[in-house]
């Protein structure tokens, strides 16, 4: 991972502000060092399907109006940042770096700029930090991760998932797990340059990163565009999933660097503003 470019990268921009804050609540962003999360912020009006247990009678008798206590952690924005940690991440170097500096890139300007953030890999044990450099070791893939240890809606997290999504599952149940009690869900998927647009001619013995089986096989122009072909259908049908939950689907290429991807990916897909850009 480098570091240089992440500071880098952590000076041109910012995360972008929540579009929908938890609960339909309205207010600024929070900022850090304001107590704990049970801290008193502000009242509002009552509105339908409230819980009717948070009215602050005292003051809805002075104002002749319903009025809800809220608290920090009601209207602090989160960030979930859900990685994938199997061994298929760490197949290339360039991948796994990339795949750090994008969490502690996402980590670090959610940190900086007022979220309560997290980073966690999904791997063989369960979900855990993701924290500088974190291995990349799981031989179960990330939905079978997620299965095991669903995530948790509460405080109705922005969700960005980090994945190759190189594996079988259902897209359907995989965006549906994930979207389930967020605020936002943006599926941000990592291959190389070679895992895109392989370049192979002859035989070879090929290697499941996770199962660890092994498969001599010929590989000629006919294989590569069927795999081609097969790869465009499974990335098409993510996207087309995410978009129909209201989500987003990005592609990222692990070959380029990551001020690259951040101006040319991140930033049009609104998950990045400019360092400037007012809050």
């Amino acid at each position: 991972m480098d570091r240089t470019s992440v500071s880098r990268e952590l000076a041109r921009f910012r995360l972008a502000p929540p579009t929908r804050l938890p609960h339909g609540q309205v207010g600024e962003l929070r900022t850090r060092g304001l107590g704990s999360s049970s801290e008193f912020h502000e009242l509002r009006e009552y509105r339908l399907g409230d819980d009717i247990r948070r009215i602050d009678w005292r003051s809805s008798m002075r104002t002749d109006r319903w009025m809800l206590r809220l608290y920090r952690e009601e209207i602090e924005p989160r960030l979930d940042v859900i990685v994938d940690a199997s061994l298929s991440m760490g197949a290339f170097a360039v991948k796994a770096s990339r795949l750090r500096e994008l969490v502690a890139l996402l980590k670090g300007l959610a940190t900086r700029d007022g979220f309560r953030a997290r980073a966690r890999r999904f791997a063989d044990g369960g979900p855990d930090d993701a924290e500088g450099d974190f291995d990349l070791d799981g031989r179960l893939d990330l939905a079978e991760g997620l299965r095991r240890a669903p995530v948790s809606g509460a405080g109705r997290p922005w969700r960005i998932v980090l994945s190759d999504f190189l594996f079988e599952t259902d897209p359907r149940q995989l965006v549906t797990s994930l979207a389930s009690g967020g605020s936002r869900l943006s599926l941000l998927q990592i291959l190389t340059a070679r895992e895109l647009r392989p370049d192979l001619h002859g035989f070879y013995r090929l290697v499941d990163a996770e199962s660890g089986t092994e498969k001599m096989t010929a590989i000629g122009p006919q294989e590569i565009r069927r795999y081609r072909e097969r790869l465009q259908r499974w990335n098409a049908e993510l996207a087309d999933v995410a978009r129909a939950h209201g989500a987003q689907y990005l592609l990222l290429e692990a070959d380029r660097p990551l001020g690259e991807l951040a101006r040319d990916v991140l930033l049009p897909a609104g998950i990045l503003v400019p360092a400037g850009a007012c809050r």
